[in-house]
This record gives structure tokens, C-alpha cells and sequence, in this order.
């Protein structure tokens, strides 16, 4: 019985242990705008992000599109429980 009790706390503390490899934080932007989208507005957007990520290391920006239905799939992502952290959202 201690034997088992000990294990299991060599395996708690093993996973309470600090990581070499530092935390990756997902930042997720949700926009409107479809794949293959390569307007100069995109570009911009892109490179606005790149520089983000360069200058916050262990931040990784990702950027889901929904070109159809955008109201209702970021009301939905609400419900579900899976809501982006950043919404381009205009004026309507």
C-alpha cells in the first residue's frame, strides 16, 4: 500500500515539475474574410500579426476565417463554449 502511495506521488510531483520548454499562449482572431484572401488589406493584417508574434515570443496568433455566416457561427462558438479572443466584428 505504500509503495502505491508513494508512486503515485512521484508521479504528481513529476508532472507539478517545471518545463524546460516555455508555455505556447493561442491567440484566436476570428475575421470574415475566406481562404486565398491576398487583398493588400490581408497582407498588412498578416504581417501586423507576424510582428505580434516576433515581439511576444510564445505567442502564437492564429486566424480563423468564416467567410459565410460569421454572426451566427461567433454566437454559436458562445454557446459552445469556444469563443475566438479577438472578433473583427463592423458596423451592422
Amino acid at each position: 500500500m505504500r509503495f502505491v502511495l508513494l508512486a503515485g506521488l512521484a508521479l504528481f510531483l513529476v508532472g507539478c515539475a517545471p518545463s524546460d520548454q516555455p508555455e505556447t499562449v493561442v491567440l484566436r482572431i476570428s475575421n470574415w474574410s475566406g481562404a486565398g484572401d491576398d487583398s493588400e488589406f490581408e497582407r498588412t493584417v498578416r504581417g501586423i500579426y507576424e510582428e505580434f508574434e516576433h515581439r511576444h515570443p510564445g505567442v502564437d496568433v492564429r486566424v480563423e476565417g468564416i467567410p459565410d455566416g460569421y454572426v451566427s457561427k461567433v454566437i454559436l462558438s458562445f454557446v459552445a463554449g469556444t469563443e475566438p479572443d479577438v472578433m473583427l466584428l463592423d458596423a451592422s
